[in-house]
């Protein structure tokens, strides 16, 4: 039993929180929390992907930790649009992980309150990698395909041409005949 309506008030504050915050370090995206650019707040996993504890971020900003990359999409103001762009998160190491961030920012109290999601692009990104690589190479001897061979033939050729240099091509067949 509370002994203070402020008890019983701070009590079912902290409670929510920590469901705030259990929820936060369950998801598989990073989730950063700012308030006028400075972070105030993150997840388990943002901290995971940096390497480091959530207590060495408050007060950066999450610029410190993405390369340059291209402004938010129109329609990002602090009137709660979300705003999504891609970028690369750098950890304290060096290492890069290519990421896509949601962005939403607000006002209140005069203060510009800022939400990021992360989103780790990582395995997207290798598996079109991938899907690429199978589309331009034989599957059984992972050469180059006739698509590929043309498409570089036709670049060399047009580099020959704009050069007024020559070309040459040599062609062996290696199917063996048994007839």
């Amino acid at each position: 039993a509370f002994r203070t309506v402020a008890e019983a008030a701070f009590a079912a504050f902290a409670t929510a929180e920590a469901g705030w915050q259990g929820f936060a370090d369950a998801s598989s995206e990073g989730l950063v929390l700012q308030r006028d650019g400075v972070i105030t707040d993150v997840n388990r996993t943002f901290c995971r992907w940096l390497g480091v504890a959530p207590a060495a971020l408050l007060g950066l900003t999450l610029a410190e930790f993405l390369l340059a990359s291209p402004p938010p999409q129109a329609g990002a103001t602090a009137g709660g649009a979300e705003r999504r762009r891609e970028s690369v998160l750098t950890d304290p190491q060096g290492r890069r992980r290519p990421v896509e961030l949601r962005e939403r920012a607000w006002i209140q109290g005069g203060e510009v309150l800022q939400m990021t999601l992360l989103r780790d692009l990582s395995a997207e990104l290798a598996a079109q990698a991938h899907i690429r690589h199978l589309s331009d190479h034989d599957a059984l001897t992972g050469l180059a395909n006739r698509g590929t061979f043309m498409q570089r033939l036709d670049e060399l050729a047009a580099v020959a041409r704009r050069q007024d240099s020559p070309l040459a091509l040599l062609f062996i067949d290696l199917a063996v005949s048994y007839t």
